[in-house]
């Protein structure tokens, strides 16, 4: 799992493939650590290095390995003592090259846009 490479996802304990689903099991980081828990579902509550932290994770798996990770909510993101981890990688797709990218992640990642992703809500 590339997120895990680059240490963006809690480390990976197992890996089951069960028709064309992979499962995968990470690390437990803990109880409420989402961001959720945390700050809460608005987007204006998350601290902006958090929201920087975000973006570098997505734009580095995009730019770096061609994944459009695109289930930016406040679920699918974790923070345990000041790391912020990234989890849920079912709608993530490789992105072709050439090709043009989701629209969020173009307003998220480009234009800087602190929102969580609409679609996923």
């Amino acid at each position: 799992m590339m997120a895990y490479k680059y240490g963006f996802a809690p480390k990976i304990i197992s890996i089951k493939k069960e028709s064309a689903v992979y499962h995968v099991s990470m690390e437990h980081i803990g109880k409420e650590c989402t961001l959720a828990d945390l700050y809460g579902e608005d987007a204006e509550d998350i601290p902006s290095y958090v929201w920087a932290r975000i973006r570098y994770m997505v734009q580095t798996l995009l730019e770096e390995e061609g994944i459009e990770y695109v289930d930016v909510t406040p679920y699918n993101f974790l923070e345990k003592n000041g790391r912020v981890y990234m989890i849920d990688f079912g709608d993530a797709l490789y992105s072709t090259p050439n090709a043009d990218i989701n629209w969020y992640l173009q307003d998220f990642v480009y234009d800087e846009e602190n929102m969580w992703n609409p679609d996923f809500k």
